[in-house]
C-alpha cells in the first residue's frame, strides 16, 4: 500500500502535499512498470483530485481486475503451486494491459 506522510506527502495528480486524511484515496502497487499508469500505482490522492482525474475509470478498472485476479487462485494449492500459478496469471495480465495500454497507443499515433 502507499505510504503517507502527514504533512510531506503529495497527490499523484495535482503534486500538492495533503493538509489532511480526511481527502484521500490510496492504491497499493498494482500496475506493471511500462504501462502509462504506472507512476500512479502505489500512490495517494485527493479525493476531488482523483474524481475528477480524466484516466479514473481506466484506472479503477485495472485495480478491480488486480483485486479480481488475486482473488480467484483456487483452494488446495501448496505454497509452490500456488506461487507458480500466481506468478503465470500475473505476467500473463500485465502482458495484456501493457498491450491494450490506451495512453501508450496515443502516443504512437
Amino acid at each position: 500500500m502507499a505510504h503517507f506522510f502527514s504533512g510531506h506527502s503529495m497527490c499523484r495528480i495535482c503534486e500538492r502535499i495533503f493538509k489532511s486524511t480526511n481527502d484521500l484515496r490510496m492504491f497499493p502497487a498494482f500496475i506493471p512498470r511500462g504501462h502509462s499508469l504506472w507512476t500512479y500505482s502505489d500512490g495517494c490522492f485527493h479525493l476531488t483530485c482523483f474524481d475528477s482525474w480524466e484516466w479514473r475509470a481506466t484506472f479503477l478498472q485495472l485495480h478491480g481486475e488486480a483485486q479480481q485476479l488475486d482473488a480467484s487462485i483456487p483452494k488446495g494449492l501448496t505454497l509452490e503451486e500456488n506461487e507458480a500459478w500466481h506468478l503465470r496469471q500475473t505476467l500473463e495480465w500485465h502482458q495484456r494491459i501493457l498491450r491494450e495500454d490506451p495512453l501508450r497507443s496515443e502516443s504512437s499515433r
